[in-house]
């Protein structure tokens, strides 16, 4: 009985409290819809250049993401691929996840669409 009440005490903590919110800028740079059992769209945010070595390339900061399967959001991940992909993220934080909820601990709720691409970041070490 405590076993199953805890359980179920577990569950709600990680459906439906959040441990942050926040949002993120940057360029889209894949969503697609992954898992074994339970399907659930994953994807991955390039935020920026984080250093610009003519002997390693590039290197660019990415930031994974989970997307709840709910038509208004999707439908704002295909408007903004459409318009470039510079879009502004909204997102809750949990703790943990459920597989069914997605992969990552970051949720996005809703996103914006930018005119202008994501200038990007200063590089590492000495100016």
């Amino acid at each position: 009985m405590a076993l199953g009440l805890g359980s179920a005490l577990y569950a709600t903590v990680v459906t439906y409290f959040s441990y942050g919110v926040g949002f993120r800028v940057g360029t889209l740079a894949k969503l697609s819809k992954k898992g074994f059992l339970f399907k659930t769209y994953e994807g991955e945010l390039q935020q920026g250049f984080l250093e610009h070595n003519p002997d390693s390339g590039v290197a660019t900061r990415l930031w994974t993401f989970s997307v709840h399967n709910e038509p208004e959001v999707l439908a704002q991940f295909d408007e903004a691929l459409k318009k470039g992909g510079h879009v502004k993220v909204h997102y809750v934080e949990k703790l943990r996840t459920l597989p069914w909820v997605g992969d990552t601990k970051y949720l996005v709720t809703h996103l914006e669409i930018l005119d202008a691409p994501v200038a990007p970041l200063a590089p590492l070490g000495n100016p």
